[in-house]
């Protein structure tokens, strides 16, 4: 009521509704929110009471609660300065309210009675972060996993032990993951597989963001409109995934999956300048997105830190069954250099420990986690050879824990004329190029692949590939493999190429409609 302006600062503070135990403390939050959401700077007494006044039901229950005495001693005790300690002492007195509902005991964090025991333990409850608390639980679940799991999971064994079950395994069910875009990337990473963490870089403004993208896209939409043979068709998987938003916004990324799926640049879209053809298109696409609405989740995450970022992924994994994730930029940002002020730990290593808190999480969940990071600025593109770890930008060791690294960089006037015999036989210039140096449970590394991406659209086209010195790669013949066929699809893809009537119509008022995708802001 004093400082209003404080639920702006949603970087420091974050309160909603549910966060308050009854029904009169939820109005009167309500009520505080949207008067400050009308331009008050200062709310009173009186305001909250007026406002009230329009909802009966609330304001019936605010002076039965004698809601005016309540707010008038409220804001005589309460002190400005201390907003930060009530803030995080209310904080944590939630999170163990959420703890009990789940059947938690917390009794050794907080305990109410009256005695000398819980005198200590409460005293140490006032120094406990939420992070805190939140680790004594994991500490708990821990000690169970490590009892029950580890005593089996672990087991010694001979290298002979399960042989022929597990030849048995991969024949029927090879070792890889849904496609991503690009026949010759897949064949050398074997596509998005699970339990695997992926790292691509790039220079700043290369487009890393729109090729995380257009991966995204291409795991979690089925069908697309192909520009050749002006259809509808199938390509890509039908699997959920969440995009991790770092530096954009939700509405940056939605303008790029129309764009992708519609192939209308996105430049028409955002100025709003497309022929009615073009429409049509961006309008199916819309009808895409609709169709298949939980496969693409979007969360704003600006300033990021370990422990919000595992428990983002954990929480889109249990809550939508997400199994891949696109986290779209590895950065030291205020948030995680100051999760380890006090350790006085060098950048370099904490950009190593999101990297490994990345893996950690795809192992452990059996995901497929996808990110990028930036080159040093003194990285040469028309340096010669496969550029590798010593050109990322902060800490070499940020690959050390990944599986599959590569960096991609735009062709440079000497490449385009090196490869010139390619380029004759593809009838396609590449514009970018992709160093693999790294490929866990792979053989073609320290290779080139190049490839046309369109960057307002998000696809890319594999063309060919090459070893560092523009030679053909030896023994390499890609391998197509994909999940699902058309048929599964054989209803939305009539609809869309117009041979049955349309299960759902979309409005022309209604283009700009395309916010069915959840976003949450952490």
């Amino acid at each position: 009521m004093k400082k209003p302006s404080l639920l702006s600062e949603v970087d420091k503070y974050f309160l909603i509704p549910d966060d308050f135990s009854t029904t009169f403390e939820r109005n009167i939050f309500s009520a505080i929110y949207n008067l400050y959401q009308n331009s008050a700077a200062r709310i009173t007494v009186i305001d909250i009471d007026n406002y009230l006044t329009s909802h009966p039901g609330a304001h019936t229950i605010f002076e039965k609660e004698n809601g005016i005495e309540f707010l008038n001693d409220c804001e005589e005790l309460s002190q400005i300065e201390n907003f930060d300690y009530y803030y995080t002492k209310f904080k944590k007195f939630n999170c163990l309210r959420d703890l009990k509902k789940m059947g938690y005991s917390t009794d050794r964090i907080y305990s109410s009675e009256i005695t000398e025991k819980a005198r200590k333990i409460n005293e140490k409850f006032e120094t406990l972060s939420i992070s805190d608390i939140i680790d004594l639980c994991k500490k708990d679940i821990s000690i169970i996993e490590h009892r029950y799991q580890n005593r089996y999971d672990n087991n010694a064994t001979t290298a002979s032990e399960g042989i022929g079950e597990l030849i048995e395994e991969l024949r029927v069910s090879p070792e890889v993951g849904a496609n991503l875009p690009g026949h010759i990337l897949n064949t050398i990473i074997r596509g998005a597989r699970k339990g695997m963490f992926y790292l691509k870089s790039a220079a700043s403004g290369e487009g890393k963001s729109r090729g995380l993208v257009g991966d995204a896209c291409f795991l979690a939409y089925p069908v697309r409109f192909d520009d050749v043979s002006k259809e509808w068709i199938h390509v890509g998987s039908n699997e959920k995934i969440l995009y991790v938003v770092t530096e954009q916004n939700a509405d940056e990324i939605k303008t790029m999956i129309i764009s992708y799926l519609s192939n209308v640049n996105e430049e028409k879209i955002l100025y709003g300048k497309y022929n009615n053809e073009e429409q049509d298109r961006i309008l199916k696409a819309v009808r895409i997105m609709q169709e298949y609405e939980d496969n693409f989740h979007i969360a704003k995450m600006a300033d990021p830190n370990i422990a919000q970022v595992k428990s983002l992924i954990r929480k889109y994994y249990f809550e939508f069954s997400v199994e891949n994730v696109f986290y779209d930029y590895i950065f030291s940002s205020p948030s995680l250099l100051g999760e380890f002020r006090d350790l006085k730990i060098q950048e370099n290593v904490i950009l190593n420990m999101i990297s490994t808190a990345l893996k950690d999480l795809a192992s452990e969940l059996k995901i497929f986690i996808s990110s990028s990071t930036q080159l040093n600025r003194g990285t040469d593109p028309s340096k010669s050879g496969v550029k590798n770890q010593n050109n990322i930008r902060g800490a070499i060791s940020i690959v050390d824990k990944c599986d599959i690294a590569y960096i991609f960089m735009r062709t440079t006037p000497d490449e385009i004329e090196a490869l010139s015999k390619f380029i004759d036989a593809t009838g396609i210039i590449p514009n970018q190029v992709a160093d693999v140096f790294k490929v866990r449970r792979g053989r073609f590394t320290n290779v080139r692949i190049w490839s046309f991406f369109d960057y307002g659209t998000c696809r890319k086209r594999d063309l060919f590939v090459t070893n560092g010195d523009f030679s053909p790669v030896k023994d390499f013949s890609p391998i197509f493999f994909m999940g699902g066929n058309a048929g599964h699809y054989k209803d939305l893809l009539e609809e869309l190429n117009g041979i049955k009537e349309p299960t759902k119509i979309i409005p022309k008022q209604d283009i700009k409609k395309y916010n069915k995708i959840e976003v949450d802001y952490f």
